[in-house]
């Protein structure tokens, strides 16, 4: 049986397309990421060139860690089953990846909460579109680092795990996106502001990425 999701009788496994989802899995959601890291920086560049606003100095959230490289399942055997290996990588780019998000919200906090306090925009409610705590949380590496080899094949819990936490990273990548839009339709729609492209000039594609089932 093909996908993610597979098991035969006696062992718990994801099935070499199941391993190949895993891989477009986590491309996908750094590909999405960077898209709205992306977004946000025209935001920030547009509203400091923004006559109807006093400051100059928004800040763009800093540079993003996670690296395809991280993610690279290229090497691995095309026709093999998902293995411990395997889940190592993920939890490299899980770590990396949870960083990023949560620089992305600080840095969405600050500005808001910098917008409130302008002297020319008029809204001052703007940190009310803040950014919800994230519900994704890094994977630990637990007892898959003592397993006996990494070919190691995966346990019923582990390829749970992974289909919680693409759920989860769905999720936030979907707030992170709702959060930006919101902060455009606002700009555009606020009488302090000159500009009124923010949305049109702005706003991110929808995610691609999709959870693992």
């Amino acid at each position: 049986m093909g996908g993610f999701n597979s098991r035969n009788a006696s062992q718990p496994m994801v099935s070499p397309a199941g391993a190949l989802e895993l891989r477009d899995f986590m491309a996908d959601s750094l590909a999405d990421l960077t898209k709205y890291h992306a977004a946000f920086g025209t935001i920030v560049t547009q509203l400091n060139a923004d006559a109807g606003v006093t400051d100059t100095d928004y800040a763009a959230p800093a540079a993003l860690t996670a690296d395809q490289q991280s993610v690279d399942f290229e090497a691995r055997n095309p026709v093999a089953p998902l293995v411990v290996i395997d889940v190592l990588n993920l939890l490299a780019h899980s770590a990396a990846y949870l960083v990023d998000l949560g620089v992305i919200r600080t840095a969405f906090a600050a500005l808001t909460a910098k917008l409130d306090l302008d002297a020319t925009v008029t809204d001052t409610d703007y940190n009310a579109l803040d950014l919800a705590a994230l519900t994704v949380v890094a994977q630990d590496a637990g007892d898959i680092n003592v397993r006996p080899s990494p070919q190691a094949k995966l346990s019923a819990a582990d390829i749970t795990a992974i289909q919680v936490y693409s759920a989860l990273v769905v999720a936030d990548l979907a707030a992170l996106r709702a959060g930006l839009v919101a902060l455009t339709a606002q700009l555009d729609a606020d009488a302090g502001v000159t500009d009124t492209t923010y949305a049109s000039g702005n706003d991110p594609a929808a995610a691609t990425v999709a959870a693992l089932t």
